[in-house]
């Protein structure tokens, strides 16, 4: 469970809703963009943000880095 500020999901929300309007993507690439955007949100928004081995536990090591 990360502690993430909620402007960091806003941000992640509107990151999605603006890479959704602009390209197709596939169902089972959804999941890698809202990892990347809730990653790249963090990064903004946080002080000390989760390290990406953090982002890749929560999805059950699906991805790489």
């Amino acid at each position: 469970k990360f502690r993430l500020v909620p402007e960091a999901l806003y941000v992640t929300q509107h990151i999605i809703d603006q890479y959704m309007s602009r390209k197709k993507l596939q169902k089972n690439q959804l999941h890698l963009l809202g990892v990347t955007t809730l990653f790249i949100a963090s990064k903004y928004e946080e002080i000390y943000p989760p390290d990406i081995r953090d982002f890749l536990a929560v999805s059950e090591n699906k991805f790489t880095k």
